[in-house]
C-alpha cells in the first residue's frame, strides 16, 4: 500500500512540475526548459481584464488581474538558426499545451508588431501564482478578436520552425510513370518524406518496390533533398 502511495505522490509531483515549465526547442542552437521560477526573472506585465471569446465570438469567461511576462522576452534568450537577420522572417513558433492543443505565431508577429508587446505567458491571476494550478502556465493573446483561439492553458512546449519553400523535380520511369505521369514537382525535405508524400498522392505506390536516385545517384538510405534537385523513380530490374 505504501508503494502505491509513493508512486501516486511521485506522479502528482511530476505532473505539477510539467505544469510549471515550458520546453523551447526546434530550429535553435540552445534548447532550454524555462521554469516558473525562471519566468519571475523577466519584466512583469499586467492585464487588468480580458474576455475569452470562442471562434464564433461567443463569451466564454473573463480573466482578471493577470500578471505575466512577454513571450518575446522569453524567446529572446534562444538563438534562432538563421544565417542572416533577413531570414528570421521565415521562422514561426508552434506553442503546444499538455493536451496537444497547438497555436502558431510568426517571428514577425512576435518581434516586429505591436501585437508582440501583448502576447503573454501568465504567471499569476488574482494574486494567485499559476504554478501548480489546474491551468498551469497560460498563454494569452489580447490582440486577437477571438481570444479563445490562442488561449493556451498548461503550455508545455514551444517549437521553433522555419518555413522551407523547396521544390524538387521528379521523373518517373516504367510502370511508375503510368501511375504518376512522367514528370512533376513536389516539396519534400528528404527521400523518406518524398516517399510518404507519393504514397498519399498515389496509393498504388504504397506497396510497390522501386529505386530512388537523387541527381542520377541511386540512394538506398534516407537522403536530404535540396531545392532544384532531380529525383528519379525507377521500378526494379527484371528479377530484382
Amino acid at each position: 500500500m505504501k508503494y502505491f502511495a509513493t508512486i501516486f505522490v511521485f506522479f502528482t509531483v511530476f505532473l505539477q512540475a510539467q505544469k510549471s515549465s515550458v520546453r523551447i526547442k526546434g530550429a535553435i542552437s540552445n534548447p532550454v526548459t524555462v521554469t516558473y521560477e525562471d519566468l519571475k526573472k523577466y519584466t512583469e506585465h499586467e492585464v487588468k481584464s480580458i474576455d475569452i471569446l470562442n471562434h464564433k465570438m461567443e463569451f466564454k469567461k473573463n480573466l482578471k488581474n493577470l500578471k505575466g511576462v512577454l513571450l518575446k522576452d522569453v524567446l529572446s534568450q534562444v538563438t534562432f538558426n538563421s544565417p542572416s537577420p533577413k531570414e528570421l522572417s521565415t521562422f514561426y513558433m508552434v506553442c503546444t499545451a499538455d493536451d496537444g492543443y497547438k497555436v502558431v505565431y510568426s517571428w514577425n508577429e512576435v518581434f516586429n508588431t505591436e501585437a508582440g508587446d501583448r502576447i503573454m505567458l501568465i504567471t499569476g491571476e488574482n494574486g494567485i501564482p499559476t504554478s501548480g494550478t489546474k491551468d498551469g502556465i497560460t498563454l494569452i493573446t489580447p490582440g486577437d478578436r477571438a481570444t479563445g483561439r490562442r488561449y493556451v492553458k498548461n503550455i508545455s512546449e514551444i517549437t521553433i520552425k522555419k518555413w522551407i519553400d523547396m521544390e524538387v523535380k521528379v521523373i518517373s520511369f516504367g510502370k511508375i510513370a503510368e501511375i504518376t505521369g512522367k514528370e512533376f514537382s513536389v516539396s519534400a525535405s528528404d527521400t523518406e518524406a518524398l516517399k510518404k508524400q507519393l504514397s498519399g498522392l498515389f496509393p498504388q505506390l504504397a506497396d510497390m518496390k522501386y529505386a530512388v536516385a537523387v541527381n542520377k545517384k541511386i540512394t538506398e538510405e534516407n537522403a536530404v533533398l535540396n531545392n532544384s534537385d532531380t529525383v528519379a523513380l525507377m521500378p526494379p530490374y527484371s528479377g530484382g
